[in-house]
């Protein structure tokens, strides 16, 4: 019965072992874009140009298959990546 339980248990639980191939700092984007801060925000909180956030988004957007910043916050919400304290 407790592995059943293991089971369900970890079945339910974000898959945050995966990275999805993004870079550290990908995923520090992704997590604040999901909290919803602006590029300039992101930038100024990462002390990095605005430039560089929208290049990381690019990146990021190619590498999830996502389009827009809906698209990136549902598959963040859905696989763990929106909680910038985890990075």
């Amino acid at each position: 019965m407790q592995a059943a339980f293991e089971m369900k248990f970890a079945e339910t639980q974000p898959v945050l072992s995966q990275d999805f191939s993004l870079t550290d700092r990908e995923r520090q984007v992704v997590a604040l874009v999901s909290a919803g801060f602006t590029n300039k925000d992101i930038a100024q909180k990462l002390g990095i140009s605005k430039h560089t956030v929208k290049h990381h988004i690019a990146n990021i957007f190619d590498k999830l298959g996502v389009f827009n910043r809906l698209e990136l916050l549902l598959f963040a919400l859905d696989k763990g990546l929106n909680n910038p304290e985890l990075f």
